[in-house]
This record gives structure tokens, sequence and C-alpha cells, in this order.
């Protein structure tokens, strides 16, 4: 399988966690949690009967984590270690429910260099302008799925992703570089290569490449990420090379006085499959943050995620139509620092689906296809602690 670009963009957000600490172990993490009312306009029975529920009162472990980093120095360079896992503090069984960006490597003069589970740089790029972060207005209601490839291996392309090959450069005047190669996006072995994947499809490799540049000047931050990901699949027992599912977006933030604006534009493009073209389809994302003094924080969003006019859809009168799958995205809500590491906020949001649109809130769900909405009310508290 041919190996394929898959990033050109932005990773200083990755470098922090990254640089040379005290000796010894930093115990940290984050408790996250929300109380409110969701809803996904779900319609229809169960399969054993009975009415779904469209809505309800909700309480949410919103990634929430618990991790251990440290570093050593060598002499000329110093090895650096995170290992970090997500904790479902409302209805885990157990202590840890996945693990989060877990990785080993080396910190030189000339960059960082890690193995293991981490952030893509693509994910990485939009970190800064993503006010609602790991709560139900997450900018991944509309932005950073897939549309081809990437999708039959049951991910998106905002992904943390295992078997990654990173490396992060160091600050150039304000620009930094953040590139990755995931050789094994399957996580697979030799013996157990193939994976079920929709459609009758079995999926016997894929890999992804991605790569992220940033650029922070006094108010301004910039950034190109490029994503792609290929496969090989097998159906019907021939072998056949899943075409290249690729991503671009381009991120500006801006700071104007008490004011942090952000803009996100993403282009997906989801190649051939099979020999059918799975489309392509454009996003928008635009938050503000307005700082109101003491503490308190005044937030909005808006997002789209644009049609892709390859999909087909059956009307009720039996005609193929195309596009009308898209969705439109809002969030409105503040926040309260009472801390370095406290903070109250509260927050209302909607995903408004096309006619066949499928988009979904975090921690919420899809009611399915044929354009459902999802909202969700609801009052949190963030914590953050760490030994250090």
């Amino acid at each position: 399988m041919q190996k394929k670009l898959i990033a050109l963009a932005v990773a200083g957000v990755m470098a922090a966690p990254m640089v040379a600490q005290a000796a010894g172990a930093e115990v940290y993490g984050q408790a996250r949690m929300s109380v409110g009312i969701v809803s996904n306009d779900a319609t229809g029975t169960f399969t054993s009967g009975g009415e779904r529920e469209d809505s309800k009162i909700s309480v949410t472990s919103h990634a929430s984590r618990l991790g251990f980093k440290g570093s050593e120095d060598l002499g000329g360079m110093t090895a650096v270690y995170q290992i970090e896992a997500a904790v479902d503090m409302d209805n885990g069984s157990d202590l840890t429910s996945g693990l989060r960006n877990t990785f080993v490597g080396v910190a030189t003069g000339s960059g960082t260099y890690v193995l293991g589970k981490h952030d893509t740089p693509y994910k990485a790029a939009t970190g800064k302008v993503d006010v609602f972060s790991d709560t139900h207005a997450d900018f991944n209601a509309v932005m950073g799925g897939s549309e081809g490839a990437l999708s039959l291996v049951s991910a998106d392309h905002d992904a943390r992703a295992d078997n990654v090959i990173a490396y992060i450069s160091p600050d150039m005047s304000g620009f930094s570089v953040f590139a990755a190669y995931v050789p094994d996006l399957l996580n697979d072995d030799l013996t157990d290569s193939q994976t079920s994947a929709s459609g009758g499809t079995m999926i016997d490799a894929a890999e992804a490449f991605s790569i992220a540049g940033m650029y922070t000047a006094g108010p301004l931050y910039a950034a190109l990420a490029i994503q792609t990901v290929g496969a090989d699949a097998s159906n019907g027992g021939a072998v056949v090379q899943v075409a290249d599912d690729e991503a671009t977006k381009i991120v500006v933030g801006y700071k104007l006085g008490a004011t942090d604006l952000g803009f996100v534009y993403e282009m997906l493009d989801g190649g051939t499959i099979g020999g059918a073209k799975q489309g392509e389809r454009d996003n928008f994302y635009f938050s503000v943050a307005h700082d109101l003094g003491n503490g308190l924080t005044l937030k909005a969003a808006l997002g789209q995620a644009g049609e892709n006019d390859e999909t087909s859809n059956v009307d009720a009168n039996n005609n193929t139509v195309r596009g009308t799958d898209g969705a439109d995205f809002f969030a409105l809500g503040v926040s309260k620092a009472v801390s370095k590491t406290t903070e109250f906020y509260a927050l209302y949001t909607t995903v408004d689906n096309d006619t066949y649109g499928d988009f979904d809130l975090d921690y919420v769900g899809a009611a399915g296809p044929n354009g459902p909405s999802a909202n969700a009310i609801a009052a949190g508290v963030n914590i953050k602690f760490s030994s250090m």
C-alpha cells in the first residue's frame, strides 16, 4: 500500500506537556462532571418493545482523567514519558475507561520524538479555538468527521490514534511543526490482520500520516493541518486499495482586547471505496469568548457541516436525492473560574440536522438519520489537580 501524506498543520499544543520537568513523576488529572437535560428527538420503539426515550436528566463525566508524567535529564537530551487514563466518573465499572495520550520519548535541541498513543496533529491544531472543549458543546458535533476510508475503521479525523510515531519541533520564532505517522491504524498483528467493516468489506491494513504547522505572534494564532488515511480492503476475496481519505483545515485565532475570536474552515474528501466516490464536505466553525472580569467568561459558538453531494438518499416518493445531509450547530454558555484549578459553567447547545443529516452532540447520541436534532442544557464543574 502506497504511503501518502496525511497532514500539514499545527502542534505546539502538544509540546508543552513534554518539555523537561523535574526528576520524579507528577501525578495530575482533571475531574469534569455535569448535570443537565439532554434530548435527541428519538422516535420509534426498541427491538424488544417499548418506546424510545428521547430526553432525560443526565449526569455525565466529560473526559475526566488521571495521569502520571515525568522526565529524566540524560545529558544532552531528556527522556520524557506520560501515562494518562480516562476515568469514567459517572458510571464506570472500574478506574479507567481507556488510555488517553500515553507515550515515551526523548527531547533534544532538534525537537521532541515520541512513540505511543496520542492526539494526531490534525486534532491538536484546533485546541485553542474550541471554547467548549470536553463538554456537550464540543465542536466535534460538526467538525472532524470522515467521509471515506477512515469511517471504515470506526474513527474520525479529529482522533487520538494508537501506534503513533511523532515529532514536535522546537519553537522557531513563533512557528512550530508537529508531524505524526501511524503505520498500524488498526492495531492488528500479522496473524489476525482483518477487521470487519460496513458493507461486508474487510480492512486488511490502514495507515495515516499527520503533520501540523502552527504560528503564534502576539494576539494571532494560525494553523494549517492536513491528514490522509489510506487502507487496503478485501471484498469477496479480492484485495483492493481504498483511496485516501483526506482532511484539511485552516485555523485562525485572534485576541482582541478582552475577547478571543476563533475560526476553522475544514475540507473533507472521502476519496473512493470500491469504485464509488465518497464525496466531499466543507465545514465551518466560529467561536467567541469574552472576559467579563472576576473570572467570568461569556462564550458562544456557531458551526455548520456542509452537504456531501455524493450521498444518495431516498425521499418519501422513492426518488433518489443527493445532499441535504449537513447540520447547523450552536452553543452559548458562561463559565466562572473560582480559583486557578476550579471552574463552574452553564451552557445550552444544539445541533440541527438537515433532512438526511446524522450529526450529534458529545455524550447525547444521535436519533438516527432523517433530520433529528440533539440538544443539551447543562451545568458543570471542572477541577484540575497536580502533585507539583
